[in-house]
């Protein structure tokens, strides 16, 4: 069994110093991977409850860092450890720019980055209500 790890970030724990903490410790506790995902907009006014507990989105959504850079920035602290993104939403990226970032990530670690990805977003993301975080 291969064992991935979540870096922090999203939420209040999210920077260079707990990114590098973290990507360290888990290289050396020999976890698989290491990920991130991706959040941009946040609905102000939401069509539809979020799924969970009380309908609302997680204050930890609120805060994120960009998924790429935070793996640009986690290769340069590692050497082995595989490097993914949970969901990249296609239609925030121009094709040719983003297989340049996933491939400038793999540089001197071929074949350690794992993406994976969306057409987009949830309608109440998506909707004209929304606010940039």
């Amino acid at each position: 069994m291969r064992l991935g790890f979540f870096l922090p970030s999203i939420g209040p724990l999210a920077g260079p110093d707990a990114l590098a903490q973290v990507a360290s410790r888990a290289e050396e506790l020999g976890f698989d991977s290491l990920w991130t995902t991706e959040r941009l907009l946040v609905p102000l006014e939401p069509s539809a409850p979020y799924p969970a507990a009380d309908g609302r989105i997680p204050e930890v959504y609120k805060t994120t860092l960009d998924p790429l850079h935070s793996l640009t920035f986690v290769a340069g602290q590692t050497s082995r450890i595989g490097l993914g993104v949970s969901v990249l939403n296609l239609p925030w990226y121009n094709p040719p720019l983003l297989a340049r970032r996933l491939t400038t990530i793999d540089v001197g670690r071929p074949r350690s980055t794992r993406p994976s990805a969306a057409p987009g977003t949830s309608a109440a993301s998506a909707s004209r209500k929304r606010s940039r975080r």
